[in-house]
């Protein structure tokens, strides 16, 4: 996978890889309400929320219509995007 890299960057792509599919399991429990109420939604949420928080308080939620739409989530996935393209 990694040769010039070594361990440690193999250890980073990695970790940038299970916080992707963290958000996207991130985006399907707070899209099905009662998932989020089960002891695996609390998991996710308390996974994800320590990276969504920071994006929130820069890219305030998107009005679309009289529904407030969250796009922390998509933000934080094209950041981890162009963080692993720049390393790997």
């Amino acid at each position: 996978m990694v040769e010039q890299g070594g361990f440690s960057l193999g250890l980073i792509l990695l970790a940038l890889d299970l916080l992707l599919w963290l958000l996207i399991l991130r985006v399907f429990v707070d899209f099905i309400m009662p998932l989020r109420s089960t002891a695996f939604g609390r998991f996710i949420t308390a996974a994800t929320e320590p990276f969504l928080a920071p994006v929130r308080r820069f890219m305030p939620q998107i009005a679309v219509g009289e529904t407030l739409v969250d796009v922390s989530a998509l933000i934080l996935t094209l950041i981890i995007q162009i963080i692993y393209t720049l390393i790997s």
